[in-house]
Order: C-alpha cells, then structure tokens, then sequence
C-alpha cells in the first residue's frame, strides 16, 4: 500500500473543520457550561410544575368518569325502570339487577381506578347499594342527613362534595372523607324518580398519585379557603406558611421559593371544586441532582470531544492524502498527458470509486482525441474527393468539347451563357473553407449545371422545381444536390429517350427534406445497360453527411421501374436575408 504524507490539503480541511464546526461547538459548550445551572434549575421547576399539572388533570379525568357513570345510571332504562315500578320486581331480583349494573359501570370506568361506591334511593323508601355500610342503610336515615336535604333543596340536579364523611364499613375503607358525587335521576316525564350518590375513595387515589411521584417532594390539596384536605406528610413546617402564601397570590397557577425555608413550591388550581395542589421540594434536594447531572453529562462530553477530535483527524489523514495525490495527477492531465492513470488497488470506499471514474475519463478522452484526428483527417481527405467528384474530368472535357465545337460552327451567345455557368460552379468548387450554403445559391448552382447539360443534349430533360417560399435561405450542403442530378442523367434516361427530374423541398418537424424524383428506367434496368459513372459522388455525399451532421441527416433511394426518388434529410438551419431582396 503506497504511504500517503498529509499536506497542504488537509491541513487546510482541518484547519476549516476546526474553526467552522469543532469551535462554535466548543464556544457553545463553554456558554452552556456556564448557564447549566440555570437550565438544569429551570428544567427542574417545569418538571414540578408538569407535575401538580398532571395530578390535577387526573383528577379531573376520575371526576370525569364519575359523571359519565351518572350519566350511564340516569340512561339505564333497567335502573328507571325498577325505580319507577319496583312491584313489578321481586326484591332479590331488583338487587341483583342493580348490583350487575354497578358492576357494569365500574369495569367499564374504574377498573384501575379507587374504589367506588354507588347508593340508590327511589321514591318509595328503597335504598340500592355497592358496599357494606358503616352504621346504617336505611331510607329513613339517610334522607335526614344534609346531602339530601341540599340535593333536594337547590335547582341543580347534581353537586360535587370533597368532605363527605365515609359511610363504608372499616373493613372496606378506612379514610375520613369520600369525594362524592350527589344527582337526582329523572324519568321520560323529567320528574324525579330517585337519588344516586356516587363516592370514590379520595384517600386511596391520592396514596396511588403518590406512588408514582418523587419521594423527596411533599404534596398536599387544599380548598379555596386555606383547609387542608390531604397532605402526603404531616411534619412539614413550612406548611401554613406555604397556604397562606398561594391564597395571597393573584396567579392560580405559577411557583416561587420560599423565604423562610430553602423550599421550591409549585401549585395548580382546580376551578370546578376550588381546589389547589401544591407540591414542595427542599432546594437542596433540587441542587443536589443538578450537580448530579453536571457530573454526568460534562465527563461524558469531555471524553466525547477527545474520541471525536481524534477520529476527525484520523479521517482527515485517511482522505485528503489520496486526494492530494489525485490533484497532482490531474494536474498531469493539464500539461497534456493523457495517459496517466491512478493505481485502483491502493484505494478503498469512495475513493476507489474515483479513482475507477478518474480512470475511465482519461481513457475516454484520450480515445475522444484519437477519433477527432481520424475524423479531422476524414474531412480534409473528403474535401479532396468532394472536389474530385465536383470538378469530373470527363464532364470539364465534354464541356470544353462542346465550347470549341461551336466557336467554330457559329458565332453564338450560348457560349457566353456556358462559360458563366461553368464559372460558377468553379468558383464554388474553389471555396474549401465553405461547408453549408444557403438553398437558393445551391439552387443556382445546380441551375448551371443544368444549363451546360441541356445545351449538350439539347434540352433532352426537364427539371421541374416544387420549393416552399420560406426556405430559401436554409442552410445545406454545398454540391449536394448537383450529385443526385448528375447520378439522375447518367443512369435513369436512356440516349434515345427524354425524361422530366422533379425537385421537391419542404420543411417538417425541424427538417430539411430535398425529393429528387425522375420517370426513367430505374436502377435495375440502368444496371443491365451498363451505365457510366462509378457512383463516387453519392458515396462522397454520404460520407460528408456523416462526418458534418452525424446522425441527423439521412439518404435514401427508392427506385422501380417507373423511376427513381432519393430523398436528403438534414436538419433545418435557417438564416436571415442580409439585405431583404437583394441576396438573390
């Protein structure tokens, strides 16, 4: 494996990555560093807050579900039923009925909840109950007590109590107050059919809430006026300090540190039974598990640094050396040396795939420069041959043949017409650096050329032309339709026959279409009258097809016995008139 030594490169990338991502890591660290305490404080003051937040809206999801139980009781037509007929029941059935019913409700509502407990009266002194009670059950005692002398006196149909006294035997439960829900239950008619009263063990809730909360935090619930309903200890001095200070307070919901004693509180209002949950934590409890947490997240981040500092320059190394060596051989390839190429065993990864792509490129553009001189020497060799097949001996010959033959019978202006003629087309023979002209000065040349062939056979054949107006300036290749006409000639026509050539230019989807088209005897027959010519200058047409327009232009011949077409495909390369008029 070859050994790479780091340089300016990577110094540089190291360098960058240290100021750029390594540094304000580092500054914001130490910014952090200095302000975690302060976080760290008022993270902890969100989770006590997040809390007494939660224990309040579960006491509000179990009163919740209370009123949904009433709701349930008040909607059994069963329970009204009974309420409304129970002669028509046994009293055994009616208990048990009822009983199922309160079963019913509390797997529905209650499973993991307190324990509740249900007691129905009817009009008719029938008293239904869940739960043995402590002292009595029956009707005559439990209408005197004030819970239902206040249901039965205020306009609403239900009210909430937290003092209810507990009525369940002390086998069952052994708190000093029920939260307890009071109702009436109506018939179809909205009157009055009986009473429910619904009490959930608020004791056993809050000892449950309790479980799953800090153990070094004091919480207690207190009414509107400052009486302490529950309260997790009962040794904690600051207490009516604490009461007295969150009634005073115009917030119903915030914290604060206590001045007496190094306590964090932080209290939450039930509006619907004006009620309030406060928790305390002793400060030094708070402070301890910040430093706690200092401890554990500044040696972690410490040994983080030192392990990410080190793998960075290890990859630093890892990579800008190889791309160092890269650079240099590319630098290689600038001066013009092709032929350079990377070792791809000493690579791995990503890098190894560059380096094959590195490879590949080179080897492409040299083969790229090999086939433009081939390409180059394949114009220069066509321009030759394109003159060779433009300017034909034989053609120059019978041209001047003819010239001389009638300077001598007569005196005539065809030899001036003539002469013309064949100058032009020299001149543009002439022109090598020349490749596309526009379509009317191709037209006029092949005019020429028609021109000295008619007077030779005496105007045997006729060319008709067929040009859209707006393509007279397309740019085509010149001496290229002078060829197909003089291949036309040659082979389609017979010396004794006369024949009609027809040229057809039109445009379609951004082309250039030239149809040359003759009624002669077609290739097959021509072949069999052994015609002259050696088909040199389609063949050079095509080649210079090729080598100019790849493989965007097209020749193709179609020939029967009823005569021959050749259609050229180009693409279409408009230009502008430079003087509108004037360029014919």
């Amino acid at each position: 494996m070859r050994k790479f030594v780091p340089a300016t490169l990577k110094n540089k990338l190291i360098v960058s990555f240290l100021v750029f991502i390594l540094l304000p890591f580092v500054l914001l660290n130490v910014y952090n560093f200095w302000n975690f305490e302060k976080v760290l404080k008022e993270n902890v003051i969100q989770q006590s807050n997040n809390q007494v937040h939660a224990m309040n809206q579960t006491l509000e999801d179990l009163m919740g579900m209370t009123f949904r139980s009433l709701t349930l009781l008040r909607q059994d037509s069963t329970i009204t039923n009974i309420l409304k007929n129970p002669e028509e029941y046994s009293i055994i059935d009616r208990h048990q009925m009822i009983n199922t019913k309160f079963e019913s409700i509390s797997n529905s509502f209650f499973l993991s909840s307190p324990s509740i407990y249900y007691t129905i009266l009817d009009n008719k002194e029938n008293v239904y109950t869940s739960f043995a009670p402590r002292i009595s059950n029956k009707f005559n005692d439990l209408v005197k007590e004030p819970w239902y002398n206040e249901l039965m006196q205020q306009e609403a149909s239900y009210y909430w109590s937290i003092t209810d006294d507990n009525y369940v035997h002390s086998d069952i439960s052994k708190s000093e107050y029920f939260l307890t829900l009071f109702a009436e239950i109506s018939g179809n008619q909205r009157e009055t059919i009986g009473v429910v009263r619904i009490s959930i063990d608020f004791s056993e809730w809050f000892n449950t809430l309790l479980s799953g909360l800090p153990e070094d935090q004091a919480y207690f619930i207190m009414e509107g006026d400052g009486e302490i309903i529950l309260q997790s200890e009962d040794n904690i001095d600051i207490l009516m300090d604490t009461v007295d200070t969150v009634l005073s307070r115009s917030n119903k919901e915030d914290y604060y540190f206590t001045e007496n004693a190094p306590y964090f509180v932080s209290y939450n209002y039930l509006d619907n039974m004006d009620w309030y949950m406060v928790s305390l934590q002793p400060l030094d409890v708070m402070y301890n598990n910040i430093h706690s947490v200092e401890r554990n997240y500044y040696v972690p981040f410490t040994i983080f640094m030192v392990i990410f500092i080190s793998i960075t320059l290890l990859i630093s190394t890892k990579f800008t050396a190889p791309l160092k060596h890269l650079q240099s051989k590319m630098a290689t390839v600038t001066q013009g040396d092709l032929s350079t190429e990377l070792a791809e065993a000493d690579y791995s990864g990503e890098l190894k795939e560059l380096v094959q792509h590195f490879n590949k490129m080179m080897r492409d553009l040299e083969t790229s420069t090999e086939e433009l001189k081939i390409e180059e020497r394949q114009k220069e060799a066509m321009k030759y041959k394109m003159l060779l097949s433009q300017v034909n001996p034989h053609f120059l010959n019978n041209t001047l043949n003819t010239i001389k033959w009638i300077a001598l019978k007569e005196d005539s202006k065809d030899i001036e017409e003539i002469c013309v003629s064949l100058g032009k087309i020299l001149e543009k023979s002439l022109a090598n650096e020349i490749e596309l002209i526009k379509l009317y000065e191709e037209i006029d040349l092949l005019n020429s050329y028609i021109y000295i062939q008619n007077y030779r056979y005496k105007g045997k054949y006729k060319v008709h032309y067929y040009i859209e107006e707006d393509v007279q300036h397309a740019l085509v290749l010149k001496f290229s339709l002078q060829p197909i006409v003089e291949n036309t000639i040659y082979h389609a026509f017979p010396e004794v026959n006369k024949g009609n050539i027809s040229i057809n230019i039109y445009t379609l989807a951004k082309h250039l279409f030239i149809e040359i088209s003759d009624d002669g005897i077609g290739f097959e027959e021509a072949k069999k009258n052994n015609s002259r010519g050696t088909g040199v200058g389609l063949k050079n047409l095509e080649e210079r097809l090729r080598l100019l327009f790849k493989e965007e232009a097209d020749l193709t011949i179609d020939s029967s016995s009823k005569g021959t077409k050749v259609t050229l495909c180009i693409p279409l390369l408009m230009t502008k008139p430079y003087q509108e008029g004037k360029d014919h």
